[in-house]
C-alpha cells in the first residue's frame, strides 16, 4: 500500500519538475533570442542602460507625426533629413516600457546623404514582438538621430540631432511640430527656450518658452512645439535645477528644420 502510494506520487512531482524545466527552458531561448547582438545591417536587442551622472537623458527627438495602428506593425520606418553630409548615429530605445530594448549601430543599405532620403527600415518580428515587457505601441520608443561623432544622450551637454519622422506606412506631407522626450534622473524644476541658432549660438529673444515647474525623477515627458515657419538651424536649450540639492541642469539639442519637399 505505502509503495502504492510513493509511486502516485512521483507522477505528478514527475510532471510539475518537466514543466518548471520546460518552462525555464523557454525563458532561456526567449532571453537569447531578443539578447542584443548583430542582426544583419543594425545591433537590437535587449542591454542594461547606462548610468550616469548627468541630470537629464535625450530619449526621443521625432517630427510631431502618429500614425496609429491596431497592433505592432511588421515594420518600423526612420527617415531623417541632413542639410550636408554628416556622421550619423541611429538609436531606439524602449522610453515608458521595455526601457532595456536598443536598436542601434545602423548600417544602411545607401550611404546617408544631404537631402530628405535618409531611411532604414527594419522588422519587428525578430525583437520587438517577442519582448516580456510588450510594447504595444511603436510609440512606446524613442529615436535619436545624432550628428555628431560620438552620441552620448546622457553626458554630452550639446547635440546636434536629425528629427526622425517615425513611421510605418505612409510618410507625412508636411512637417507641423517636432515632439522631444527627455528622461530627468533627478527631481528638477526645467525651462525650455527655442531660439534660432546662428553658428552655434542662439540667435535673439527665444521663440516659445516652456516652462516643467516639478518633473519626477526617472519618468520621461515630452516637449512638444509647432515647426518654425523658416527653415534652417535651431537649438531647443534647457536650464533648471534639481529639486532637492539645487544643482544646475543644462543641455542644449541643436536641429536643422526643413519641410518635405513637394511633389
Amino acid at each position: 500500500m505505502l509503495e502504492r502510494a510513493i509511486a502516485f506520487s512521483k507522477g505528478p512531482l514527475l510532471l510539475v519538475t518537466i514543466l518548471v524545466l520546460a518552462y525555464g527552458l523557454r525563458s532561456q531561448s526567449v532571453e537569447s533570442d531578443t539578447a542584443y547582438r548583430a542582426r544583419g545591417d543594425r545591433w537590437e536587442g535587449t542591454i542594461q542602460p547606462k548610468k550616469s551622472g548627468n541630470k537629464i537623458e535625450l530619449m526621443s527627438a521625432i517630427v510631431d507625426y502618429r500614425e496609429e495602428s491596431p497592433e505592432m506593425p511588421a515594420s518600423l520606418a526612420i527617415r531623417f533629413y541632413l542639410r550636408e553630409k554628416s556622421p550619423v548615429s541611429v538609436s531606439v530605445r524602449g522610453v515608458r516600457v521595455a526601457e532595456d530594448y536598443w536598436m542601434n549601430e545602423v548600417r544602411p543599405k545607401q550611404s546617408w546623404a544631404p537631402g530628405f532620403g535618409n531611411e532604414f527600415r527594419w522588422r519587428t518580428s525578430e525583437v520587438i514582438q517577442k519582448l516580456p515587457a510588450k510594447i504595444e505601441s511603436m510609440y512606446d520608443l524613442g529615436v535619436v538621430v545624432c550628428l555628431d561623432p560620438s552620441c552620448d544622450t546622457t553626458d554630452n551637454l550639446i547635440m546636434r540631432v536629425a528629427p526622425a519622422v517615425f513611421y510605418h506606412s505612409d510618410f507625412p506631407r508636411s512637417i507641423n511640430g517636432y515632439r522631444f522626450t527627455f528622461k530627468p534622473i533627478e527631481r528638477e524644476s526645467l525651462t525650455f527656450n527655442l531660439y534660432e541658432d546662428l553658428n552655434g549660438d542662439s540667435k535673439g529673444a527665444p521663440i516659445l518658452s516652456r516652462v516643467f515647474s516639478d518633473v519626477p525623477a526617472g519618468v520621461p515627458f515630452n516637449v512638444q512645439f509647432d515647426a518654425p515657419v523658416l527653415q534652417g538651424w535651431y537649438q531647443l536649450k534647457l536650464n533648471g535645477l534639481t529639486r532637492y540639492d539645487k544643482e544646475e541642469v543644462s543641455k542644449t539639442i541643436r536641429f536643422y528644420h526643413a519641410q518635405v519637399p513637394t511633389k
